[in-house]
């Protein structure tokens, strides 16, 4: 059933992320017409109507990278270094993942609490697709493989598992697939992986030089992860899967993937995957990068490449929030650039460039877009000049949330 609601102001989430003052949204599962809100009631009398005053109104936020998975972490994991960080997710990360339903359910709560409509789960064990399924939530879950080796019954369990949760796929969630990371898969098997998904048309998502002892290796063989496999994998002198950065991103022609991280992507390489690459999209999660290695995603360097930025939480495994709204309060205070300017980027990371990583209709207020809508509330009307800064800093918890039309908040 068509409703109408409309508020002080209205985030476009637009290209031009335009904001717009008493406005208001006609839709039912989709929206049907947006506008002046005093005219649309005029011109749909007969629709229910509301109006919200000192409130934001606009599109649901995207988290276009999380692992619920690790939800049960607090302390098990050690910050300050990746090198450290991995070696404890190696030691603890059995321990996180039991018993950890109620924590992913937690996980997802404080995602709609945060306005967030849909989500890009990445997953090793598929523990939360039915917590998924049975939530309001849309859901890309990135089935993802793992293995230094090559093994063709690694490669056959997972192909198998991933028909499991094709199986599973609904209106509401996809089945995708995710190449790990360059040190962690043998080059055959990604291919393999990656041929998957171009045979099931399937999204790609890869986690890409989130630290400089990943790209050290990739590069030249040396660094940490000389001894990395040896003390956990017990593999002696081993060598880099791939004869530099650009040999993994080549992998990933004619897909759409989603690169994750990439604070130690030159301008050479995310040229690279803006040229070779048919859809790619820069996934930033900027308090998991402080947390490990400490460097922030290079913005002037992504525009340079033509590259566009979502801004995502990534999991527990790397975070203290699954608030999408604190982890962007954590990009403003991690990159030193003019804050309207750099609000602007943040907004739209959460919301119109998430959508087209995950390739939804949803993400921007306009017509026929999914009617996925997010109402905050205020005690005063932002200047419009500063609304989407002062939104960002303010914004806690959402009042009103549909998702598909529906109130789920």
């Amino acid at each position: 059933m068509q409703e109408i609601i409309g508020a002080s102001l209205v985030f476009l989430c637009n290209e031009k992320c335009e904001v717009l003052e008493d406005y208001g949204v006609v839709f039912d599962e989709k929206i049907v017409e947006v506008g002046d809100y005093k005219s649309l009631t005029l011109k749909y009398p007969h629709l229910k109507a509301q109006f919200f005053e000192n409130s934001v109104l606009l599109p649901a936020f995207i988290n276009a990278h999380t692992h619920f998975e690790f939800s049960n972490n607090k302390a098990s994991f050690d910050y300050g270094s990746f090198s450290g960080w991995l070696g404890s997710v190696l030691n603890n990360g059995g321990a996180i993942l039991e018993n950890c339903q109620g924590a992913i359910q937690n996980a997802i709560s404080a995602q709609l609490k945060s306005g967030v409509g849909s989500v890009g789960a990445i997953s090793n064990h598929l523990i939360e697709v039915n917590l998924l399924k049975e939530s309001p939530l849309s859901a890309v879950v990135f089935l993802e493989f793992l293995g230094s080796s090559y093994s063709l019954e690694k490669l056959k369990a997972f192909e198998a598992k991933f028909k499991e949760l094709k199986d599973l796929e609904d209106k509401k969630l996809k089945a995708a697939l995710a190449v790990h990371a360059p040190y962690s898969v043998q080059k055959d098997m990604a291919l393999s992986v990656i041929q998957l998904a171009k045979d099931s048309q399937s999204l790609l998502s890869t986690h890409f030089l989130e630290s400089f002892e990943e790209l050290e290796w990739v590069e030249n063989s040396k660094g940490w992860f000389e001894n990395f496999y040896q003390h956990f994998l017990k593999e002696s002198n081993f060598k880099s899967l791939y004869k530099g950065a650009n040999d993994y991103i080549d992998m990933f022609e004619d897909t759409h993937t989603l690169f994750v991280h990439n604070q130690f992507a030159s301008l050479e390489a995310l040229k690279r995957i803006k040229s070779q690459v048919k859809n790619a999209f820069l996934i930033t999660c900027p308090f998991s990068n402080r947390l490990l290695s400490g460097q922030a995603l290079d913005l002037e360097r992504t525009k340079e490449a033509g590259l566009s930025v979502s801004v995502a939480t990534d999991g527990l495994s790397s975070n203290i929030s699954l608030s999408l709204l604190d982890e962007l309060r954590a990009f403003l205070l991690t990159h030193n650039m003019p804050l309207l300017e750099l609000a602007k980027i943040a907004l739209l990371g959460a919301t119109r460039h998430g959508a087209k990583a995950l390739a939804l209709n949803n993400g921007e207020i306009e017509a026929n877009k999914r009617a996925d809508l997010s109402v905050f509330g205020f005690g005063e009307k932002f200047i419009k000049e500063q609304a989407i800064l002062q939104f960002l800093l303010h914004a806690k918890e959402v009042e009103r949330l549909f998702l598909g039309g529906k109130r789920v908040i």
